[in-house]
């Protein structure tokens, strides 16, 4: 029974170490954040245009989304200076952006970052090549449920659940590709997309997309993390 004791009193008496420790380590570290001198630091962007740079009326394409979806959409552009390893670029720059409700990942195209810019006729990286699901559902199984998302998001979904018939059973967003962000990877000499859609019933998820032109982008079915 002692021994317990005097371990009982060893590990509060670490904790309490450890913390004030840590709170120590906390107040330096802020008081040396706090000192610094940003002005170094700081990056000046300038507006080039009043209008934007690309609108519905840049494309038919675009009219026609908003036609059907009901609005229109220029979502989550990402804009990217081509990389010197890619033969035969189209241009200087490629502007990823999408429509939100979109089925395929669009593309407009520059030599001079203050344009004109040129919408892309193909399709960058369609709905039916994304590896996410194509059809429209309003359930998730249990199973996706648990695979797909994390204890905060599980927590949220099985209050929605229907145990009875083992799905979630609330309204889904429609299938969708959205979201483009674009890393470039100098050394594997690859640009690599990042974009989001549904997997499962409700459940939205971020894949990637790999490209070695910037043009043609080879989906991967592993999923990363939320929208």
């Amino acid at each position: 029974m002692k021994s317990i004791k005097k371990l009982a009193i060893f590990l509060s008496i670490s904790i309490a170490v450890f913390y004030i420790s840590l709170n120590l380590y906390s107040n330096q570290f802020i008081a040396q954040f706090e000192n610094q001198d940003f002005n170094n630091y700081l990056l000046e962007s300038k507006r080039l245009y009043d209008t934007p740079i690309i609108s519905k009326f840049s494309d038919s394409n675009l009219l026609k989304d908003e036609k059907k979806h009901g609005f229109i959409s220029l979502a989550s552009p990402t804009l990217v200076r081509v990389p010197k390893w890619i033969k035969k670029p189209l241009v200087k720059y490629y502007l990823y952006f999408s429509h939100h409700k979109g089925e395929y990942i669009k593309m407009a195209y520059s030599d001079s970052i203050n344009g004109r810019w040129t919408i892309y006729n193909d399709k960058i990286l369609s709905l039916k090549n994304s590896t996410l699901i194509t059809y429209r559902t309003t359930q998730s199984n249990l199973k996706d449920v648990f695979n797909h998302n994390n204890s905060n998001e599980t927590f949220a979904l099985l209050s929605q659940l229907d145990f009875k018939k083992n799905n979630t059973s609330v309204d889904s967003n429609d299938p969708h590709i959205a979201s483009p962000e674009i890393i470039i990877n100098n050394e594997s000499k690859e640009i690599v997309m990042f974009f989001h859609g549904m997997v499962s019933g409700n459940i939205q998820k971020s894949k990637i997309a790999i490209s070695k032109d910037g043009l043609n982008f080879n989906a991967k079915s592993k999923i990363l993390t939320g929208p």
